[in-house]
């Protein structure tokens, strides 16, 4: 029977599976993977055992050399049915390995049993009945090992906004691209059931980031109880509320947020265009404080729509998963990644933002040293739902930015912000500590002109430029890139008229790993 899930839920919304592949049997027990991951992911780590263990059965079929460890503290030899010991002997005698431990705090470690396993491809299964929940932190963690990861979450009802923030949490690293409800749980009042199958794909490994709002896959979804009709749940996507939505992650910073709040409120014609969207960090009391005590109120009293969000904390390093989930939060036509250092100068911004409504541009604001990039980059909403992230990079203007000028989208707009950062005006009062920003050198992982991290930009244009063709916009530009007749940073240096950036060549093997980093006048942009 098909339900719609409610839009409290509208986090749970899968993008596009390519090639769905169910593993296991055909009630519960059975997951639904996209094939993808059978080349990315050699072992198993399965957490739950229970009475069935058919997909690791169907893993092994699969993949006849895989490493496969098993834990359930709950099950053993002597516990479980008659008829399930022949085939349990024959499978953990020498197909898999079963610890008869539970994971989690007060049981064996999660960092234990990856120890144990000693894997760097490993696909995580994970069904063990709320303890989920503990344990989220430590699997993003061990992300570069987890390609893929299916998991019951359970508690959608009871513990409905622990259930939301696990979802949204994963997201931050992961794809959600299939999502199954569990008919052993019984329907709530608003038509969700208590349990759901989840199966998420890292970033780097998804190449589709549609909204696929109709996800039953009939015939590859069946139902968890043979012979009780399944839940074919689906979304009804909400519009845009707003035309433009402001994300502005903050700490500490109370003088410089309250200036800056004020001036977006005061300089805006229309307040109700408006969606603020703040992130605080949870142990930032003097931040939270300051925004129940002053910001708060004082938005109240202008009718202005607002939402909160608490984190554990990520650091500048994270920057990108600040706005990452701040964007996911929002319901508007344009995201602007604001800064509680900046100051809006300009009446009537709004009205500028919304004239450019239904074109796929990067809006860049005038800043006071007139950098090229777009220090507080407007994307349209689109950007976000195609890529599934506005940033994979901390850097998160010159991400942007970078991209737009490659694919030729970046449109300059009547709008001036002062950038109040403690290196670029004297009147700044930024008590923060420097920030450390990964550029400069390009052999680190993590640095901004990594050469993977560099092809992973690249491999996002392609998919927004997809996006442009489908919409009827031409990507001439971007395919003169790609066939390197068009040099990308033709529009950058035009712009580029205090000199502010410089080019560099990074060679690179087709590992991705720096071999040289020369002076050139045909390398990158930093």
């Amino acid at each position: 029977m098909k339900i719609q899930l409610p839009n409290e839920l509208i986090c749970c919304l899968p993008k596009v599976i390519a090639d769905p592949v169910r593993i296991g049997c055909a009630s519960d027990g059975g997951y639904v993977i996209p094939r993808v991951l059978l080349d990315h992911c050699d072992d198993l780590l399965s957490c739950g055992l229970g009475e069935n263990w058919s997909f690791d059965q169907g893993w092994r079929g699969l993949k006849p050399q895989a490493k496969i460890h098993m834990y359930d503290g709950t099950v053993n030899i002597n516990n479980m049915k008659d008829y399930l010991r022949a085939p349990y002997r024959d499978f953990f005698s020498n197909k898999a390995t079963h610890y008869v431990e539970n994971i989690g705090p007060g049981y064996t470690a999660f960092s234990t049993a990856v120890q144990r396993l000693d894997s760097k491809r490993v696909l995580l299964k994970m069904d063990i009945e709320g303890g989920e929940f503990p344990l989220i932190d430590e699997i993003l963690a061990n992300r570069e090992i987890f390609p893929g990861i299916v998991i019951e979450i359970h508690f959608a009802n009871h513990r409905r906004q622990q259930f939301v923030n696990t979802v949204k949490k994963l997201q931050t690293e992961y794809v959600l691209v299939h999502l199954h409800g569990n008919n052993h749980t019984p329907l709530s009042a608003d038509h969700s059931c208590d349990c759901y199958e989840f199966t998420f794909l890292r970033h780097d490994l998804c190449t589709d980031f549609t909204d696929r709002p109709e996800f039953y896959l009939p015939g590859i979804d069946l139902s968890n109880v043979p012979g009780i009709d399944d839940y074919e749940f689906y979304f009804e996507k909400p519009s845009s509320d707003f035309p433009i939505a402001v994300l502005l992650p903050s700490r500490g910073r109370t003088h410089e947020l309250t200036a800056s709040v004020t001036s977006i409120i005061e300089h805006a014609a229309d307040l109700g265009a408006l969606q603020l969207i703040f992130g605080f960090d949870n142990d930032d009391e003097t931040g939270l404080t300051h925004f129940t005590s002053v910001i708060q109120p004082w938005l109240d009293e202008r009718d202005v729509c607002y939402e909160a969000r608490a984190f554990d904390r990520m650091g500048y390093e994270g920057l990108n998963h600040y706005y990452n989930f701040l964007a996911q939060e929002a319901s508007a036509d344009w995201l602007f990644i604001w800064n509680d250092d900046a100051v809006m100068k300009t009446p009537g911004w709004d009205q500028v933002v919304k004239a450019h409504n239904g074109q796929f541009k990067v809006l860049k604001v005038h800043t006071h040293n007139e950098h090229p990039y777009s220090i507080f980059p407007i994307v349209p909403r689109a950007w976000f739902d195609q890529l599934g992230q506005l940033s994979r990079h901390h850097m998160i203007d010159a991400e942007i930015s970078q991209m737009a000028y490659m694919l030729d989208i970046m449109e300059i707009v009547d709008i001036d912000v002062t950038h109040n950062q403690v290196e670029l005006t004297q009147s700044a009062t930024d008590t923060a500590q420097p920030k450390h920003r990964f550029e400069g050198d390009p052999t680190d992982p993590r640095d901004f002109h990594n050469p993977i991290i560099e092809r992973q930009r690249r491999q996002n244009c392609s998919t927004l430029a997809a996006y442009l063709q489908g919409q009827g916009v031409s990507t001439d530009f971007w395919q003169a890139v790609l066939q390197g007749t068009q040099d990308p940073w033709q529009r950058l240096k035009a712009n580029d008229i205090n000199n502010q950036q410089y080019r560099f060549n990074v060679v690179a093997d087709a590992q991705g790993q720096v071999q040289a980093v020369l002076p050139d006048s045909t390398g990158s942009v930093t």
